[in-house]
Parts: structure tokens; sequence; C-alpha cells
């Protein structure tokens, strides 16, 4: 059973794709991954097994997005603070809950490592889905880069169908030490776990729809609205189809 998330894309003059942002990760599996081998013969005890039998990787494969870098990056960071430099700045756009310029604060609190500075990819992708809550679990995209300077905070965000939320990433890079990251474009920032099972992603051009729920400058909701929206609203059937091994 598919669960369906309905989406908009702000800017959209150029007609831009939703793959530009978001990909199944089964259409971009690990190159280590699929250049590994079973061993053995199926069913027998004795045989070599790898984590091409493992059911924890088959779900994650079939369950999981890659949210993608939508075009080239650099960060400019250090203990000072940070400047990123966006080749497209309608395709993603920065901000910090630890380096605020207009209003210097920390969401983190003065106990958090202050070495650690949370920079938040700003996609112009807003979500709703059409029924029933959806979880989607942000993680980091180890399997993919195991040297990735850019640590996707793990993270749970609900998917309701009467209230809007942005694609967002947040994110959290050490700027102990000056430094320039580069980033390009289509490279995996963080993967995104569906709880629900598989999305059937579906486009909704109406933007006004999303605007009604969504924080702008001419309207500002409370973090807790959100949150006590998620306490009311019913969860998906929990998709309990048998994951496709054979065609891994």
């Amino acid at each position: 059973m598919d669960h369906e998330i309905i989406y908009n894309i702000a800017h959209d003059d150029n007609n831009k794709k939703l793959g530009r942002w978001l990909q199944p990760a089964m259409k971009m599996l690990p190159q280590w991954y699929k250049d590994l081998k079973i061993e053995g013969n199926k069913g027998e005890m004795d045989g070599h097994v790898n984590v091409k039998t493992c059911v924890s990787f088959l779900y994650l494969w079939q369950n999981s997005y890659l949210m993608l870098c939508p075009c080239d990056i650099e960060i400019d960071l250090g203990p000072d603070g940070y400047e990123v430099h966006v080749e497209d700045d309608q395709a993603v756009r920065f901000n910090s809950h630890t380096y605020e310029e207009d209003q210097p604060r920390n969401q983190m609190g003065s106990g958090f490592n202050p070495d650690w500075m949370n920079l938040k990819f700003e996609t112009p992708i807003s979500i709703m889905s059409t029924e029933h809550r959806l979880d989607l679990i942000w993680q980091q995209p180890f399997y993919w880069d195991q040297q990735q300077e850019i640590v996707t905070a793990p993270g749970v965000l609900p998917v309701l169908p009467n209230r809007s939320t942005g694609l967002n990433i947040n994110t959290f890079i050490n700027k102990s030490r000056r430094r320039t990251i580069k980033i390009p474009k289509g490279f995996p920032v963080a993967s995104v776990y569906s709880a629900s099972g598989k999305i059937k992603w579906i486009q909704e051009p109406d933007r006004n729809y999303f605007l009604a729920t969504a924080n702008t400058r001419n309207q500002r909701f409370e973090a807790k609205v959100y949150y006590k929206a998620t306490k009311t609203c019913p969860y998906h059937e929990p998709n309990t189809n048998d994951i496709k091994e054979h065609k891994l």
C-alpha cells in the first residue's frame, strides 16, 4: 500500500521537478552495495550471508528517500560564523538555529557543544499528507558517504493532512576550524525513512492550498500548534507487505 504526500514547489517558473531535491533510495543505491554479490545458496544455514540478504537493509532501501543538494554549494565557516555561496538561491536557502545575525541566539541552549553549528537547508517545497499522519525519519546518509563533514540532524517529521510543512534539512557542522566545504549538485545530504511504507508523491499546483496553514511574513503559527495537530491526527494503516528481496 502506497501512502500519499502532496507537494508544491515555490518559484516553479522553470517547471522544476521534485527529483532535483528528492529521489527514492532504490534509484541511487550505493555503488559498493550494487557490486556486492550474494555468496552461497539461499536457504542454507551454513551459507555465507551479507547485507544483500539483511532484512534491515532491504526495508531501508525500499522505504527511504534521499534529499539531494539541488545545486553546487560552497560553505565558508569558522569559529566566527559562516557564509554560503549558492548557485541557485531559489533552489535552496540557508538559516541557522545556533547562529542568527538578526537576533543572535542558540536554540540548542548554552549546554550544547558550541563547536557545532546548526545549518538548515530550506527548500522551496511544501508538503502535506492526503488522509492520515505519516512519519518521516531524518538520518545521516552514511551508506552513501562515510566521510561527510555535514551531519544530518536525527529527527522525526509528522506529515499531516490538515497542516502544511516544509521539506527542509537540519544539519550540524563543526565550526572549530576555518575551512570551505563544497557540496556538488546531486549529492545526498540526508536520508529520509518512511515509517509508513512507500510514498506516492503527488504534485499540487495550487500553492494557496499550502499557504493557509504555513508560516509566512504575514502569518505566524507557534510551534505548539503543529504539535497539537499531530496529537489529534490518526495514523496510517501499517504497511506489512513482504519486501521484494529477489529484485535486489
